[in-house]
């Protein structure tokens, strides 16, 4: 699976019809102003680009670049809320779907592109997308999910909200959200497994430990144990925590099969300690 495009037309106050192009074969542009979704192909996609060996296992590396206060970070947050959500949510009040924000997103699945949009950003549908080369339709797969205050299109999720069609690969994606960064921003967010999403950012890991300090305030001097016993005075604890939490993490990302087949050929570690 692969997100190729993104386009809110707001979000926290920030982002303001803003559209994401993600460097995928395809270049998307949304006009606004005339409910238009523009598609063309990209020159510059190389295949393969980012896989050493060749062997496709790297889809796509995207880099998000900008000046401070520019919204990079808003942006990022929405798109991690996306696959944290596991698609595109509406919840029902009254007779109609409603939604955070009107967005069209572009996903490419099993070599079709889905162009999944609401139904007040592309009014007539099929007919406000574009190719500007003729060869596009024959060349690519596409399919078109509309979505709007009705239930078509979509299946029900949990108790009152509804996920649109097309967007429910989102569920079964990863993310990993990694920043080491420390600022005064309020930070919700914390691995949550059953959603495939692992924060192991420094606030990510700090509010972890947080949660699970104020939940087992038994610190003994007499019978020190860094298990079982968290040492709440003056945060020493919660350092000291962040630190074992940070060495664990570095331990789990080397564990697995794939890192281990790395690690011996080409010998980061020692196989004997003089």
């Amino acid at each position: 699976m692969e997100i190729c495009y993104y386009w809110l037309d707001e979000y926290r106050d920030t982002i303001k019809g803003q559209g994401y192009n993600f460097g995928s074969e395809l270049i998307f542009n949304f006009d606004p102003l005339r409910m238009n979704l523009v598609i063309k192909e990209n020159k510059f996609y190389v295949n393969g680009l980012f896989n050493i060996e060749k062997n496709n296992q790297i889809t796509n590396v995207t880099a998000v670049v900008g000046k401070n206060g520019v919204g990079k970070s808003t942006f990022l947050k929405a798109l991690r809320g996306l696959i944290y959500e596991g698609g595109i949510l509406g919840k029902r009040i009254k007779d109609k779907i409603e939604y955070r924000t009107k967005r069209i997103l572009v996903i490419k699945h099993q070599d079709v592109y889905k162009i999944i949009y609401h139904q007040d950003l592309l009014p007539l549908g099929n007919n406000s997308i574009s190719f500007e080369e003729n060869q596009l339709e024959e060349k690519f797969k596409f399919e078109f999910i509309s979505h709007g205050i009705s239930e078509e299109s979509m299946h029900k999720f949990s108790h009152d909200l509804h996920r649109v069609n097309g967007t429910e690969v989102l569920e079964h994606t990863s993310c990993v959200f990694f920043s080491n960064t420390f600022n005064v921003d309020f930070n919700q967010d914390s691995t949550v497994k059953r959603h495939k999403y692992y924060d192991i950012s420094t606030k990510g890991i700090l509010t972890e430990i947080d949660t699970e300090m104020k939940l087992k305030p038994t610190y003994s001097i007499k019978n020190p144990n860094q298990l079982t016993n968290k040492d709440l005075r003056f945060n020493v604890g919660i350092l000291n925590e962040y630190y074992i939490s940070e060495l664990k993490n570095r331990i789990n990302l080397l564990i697995d099969v794939r890192s281990k087949e790395i690690i011996e050929k080409h010998g980061f570690f020692p196989k004997s300690v003089f």
